[in-house]
């Protein structure tokens, strides 16, 4: 009889035993499974994060492609096309015609396709020659392909016994990395070309 309760107490232990087992292992395979279900999720974000770079550097490559290479290739020296417009400024038919020229505002930077220096000019000038009007425009749209240069106003007044004024605002845009020391120095200044 002692066998048997023996017998049956170790029998009880046992069967408790392999129900704790079991519990354990469904617990295991439970905390298995959800960080399976964690991985994959995390895989899946990442594949979308892969997807999303993809697609943000295509968009990226389809901007700079209609970046002028002029402006591209400006990068690498802005301050000579800035310096290029300003000995423009100074040498042109701007003299002869009574003209001056002011840097208007503090820069603006545009960063969108690339990284751009937005700086304003006012030009003012007398004519009486239309062909020198005409020189004037004529070397400002042919800028264009060298840089972005945008007409922001252009206003002819004609003065009853004086010689037709134009006030004419536009906005050089070159590569952002013209922040120096050296534009500081020429911001607000005013010069008539000669």
């Amino acid at each position: 009889m002692k066998l048997k309760i023996f017998l049956f107490f170790i029998g009880l232990l046992i069967l408790t035993q392999m129900v704790l087992y079991a519990s354990l292992l469904d617990k295991n395979d439970q905390k298995w499974k959800a960080a399976v279900g964690e991985i994959d999720l995390y895989i899946t974000n990442h594949k979308n994060d892969i997807i999303t770079t993809q697609l943000t550097v295509h968009a990226m490559e389809r901007e700079k492609e209609t970046v002028p290479t002029t402006i591209l290739e400006g990068v690498a020296d802005p301050e000579k096309k800035f310096l290029e417009f300003m000995d423009y400024l100074d040498n042109s038919q701007l003299g002869p015609m009574e003209g001056s020229y002011d840097i208007s505002a503090k820069p603006i930077i545009k960063s969108k396709p690339v990284p751009l220096q937005q700086t304003d000019f006012a030009i003012r000038f007398e004519f009486s020659d239309a062909q020198k009007l005409e020189s004037v425009f004529a070397y400002l749209l042919e800028q264009q392909r060298d840089y972005p240069l945008k007409v922001n106003r252009l206003e002819i007044l004609r003065v009853p016994g004086n010689k037709p004024k134009v006030n004419l605002d536009v906005s050089l845009l070159l590569p952002a990395k013209i922040l120096g020391s050296e534009f500081k120095n020429n911001t607000g200044s005013a010069s008539s070309g000669g």
